[in-house]
C-alpha cells in the first residue's frame, strides 16, 4: 500500500472519528436551548438549562393519555405545513387534531395551521436545530389535547438532528419532496432509518422534474427494509386518502371505537 492510500485512509479515519465524537457530545452535553411561554408562542430567554437527552421529559406522555403523537421530520420546504393544512382540513371534522410548530424562528407556521380552526403552539428555537422532549413537554402543557386526540410535531427542518431524539411520539414520518434528489435516504440514512412512513411529496411535479421514484424508494428500503412509502400531493390531493388511512389506523383502539 503507497504513501498516499495511508494518508487517505488515515484521513477518513480521523474525520470518522470526528464525527463519533461530536455525536457523542451532542447528545450527552446539557441542552442550550431555554425557552418560556408567551401568548404567541414561545420564544428563547433565560429560562434554566435543563436536559437535552433523548429519551427525557415526554416520552410516553403521549401514549399514556391516549393520544396519538407523529414527528413529522423533513429538510426545509418538503410540505410538511401544507401537508398538515390539507390533512386539517379533509379529516379535521373526524379527528381532534393539535399541532406543535418547530422553527427557529417566526410564528408563521403556527399562524397557518390557525387559520384552518385547529390549535398550534409555535416553539421558536433560535440557533437549535431540532425539538427536545422537554420543549415538547412545555408545548404540551400549553396545548392541553384531549384524550383521543392526534398532536401532529412538526420538527424544525433538517434531516439530521432530529432523528436522534424521541419525543415520545408513536411514529417518525419523514416527507421528502420529489424536488430534492431521489439519494436523500442514503445521505441522511439514520433520519430515514428511525421513520416508520415516508411521505414522497409534490409529486404533481414529476412531469416537470427529472426525479427517479423507484429508485428513491429503493434507496429509502435500503437504509430501512420496513419502511412504509406514500406517494401525496399536499397541493393536488393525490394520495392523500391513503395517508389518511393510515394516520386513522395508528389511533389507539378504545379511542378509535369510541369514534365509529
Amino acid at each position: 500500500m503507497n504513501t498516499g492510500t495511508n494518508t487517505a485512509m488515515i484521513t477518513t479515519t480521523i474525520i470518522h472519528m470526528g464525527m463519533s465524537i461530536r455525536m457523542f457530545m451532542k447528545t450527552q452535553r446539557p441542552c442550550m436551548h431555554s425557552f418560556t411561554a408567551r401568548p404567541s408562542g414561545w420564544s428563547r430567554t433565560s429560562w434554566p438549562k435543563t436536559s437535552c437527552w433523548p429519551n427525557a421529559t415526554g416520552a410516553g406522555w403521549p401514549a399514556g393519555r391516549e393520544i396519538l403523537a407523529l414527528n413529522l421530520v423533513s429538510s426545509p420546504g418538503s410540505g410538511k405545513t401544507s401537508l398538515l393544512e390539507r390533512t386539517i382540513r379533509e379529516i379535521g371534522a373526524d379527528l381532534a387534531i393539535g399541532v406543535i410548530e418547530g422553527d427557529q424562528a417566526t410564528l408563521n407556521d403556527a399562524a397557518r395551521i390557525r387559520a384552518t380552526g385547529a390549535p398550534a403552539i409555535q416553539v421558536n428555537t433560535g440557533t437549535g436545530c431540532h425539538l427536545d422532549a422537554d420543549m415538547l413537554a412545555r408545548a404540551l402543557d400549553q396545548l392541553k389535547p384531549p384524550p383521543g386526540s392526534v398532536v401532529m410535531i412538526e420538527n424544525v427542518g433538517n434531516l439530521v438532528c432530529p432523528a436522534l431524539f424521541d419525543l415520545g411520539e408513536r411514529a417518525k414520518v419523514v416527507i421528502l419532496s420529489v424536488t430534492e434528489g431521489e439519494d436523500k435516504p442514503v445521505k441522511y440514512p439514520h433520519m430515514f432509518r428511525a421513520a416508520s412512513v415516508m411521505l414522497l411529496n409534490k409529486i404533481d411535479l414529476l412531469p416537470h422534474l427529472q426525479f427517479d421514484v423507484q429508485r428513491c424508494i429503493a434507496y429509502a428500503r435500503e437504509v430501512n427494509p420496513g419502511i412504509r412509502v406514500l406517494q401525496v400531493s399536499a397541493q393536488s390531493g393525490e394520495g392523500m386518502q391513503a395517508w389518511y388511512d393510515w394516520l386513522k389506523a395508528q389511533i389507539p383502539a378504545p379511542v378509535a371505537q369510541a369514534q365509529t
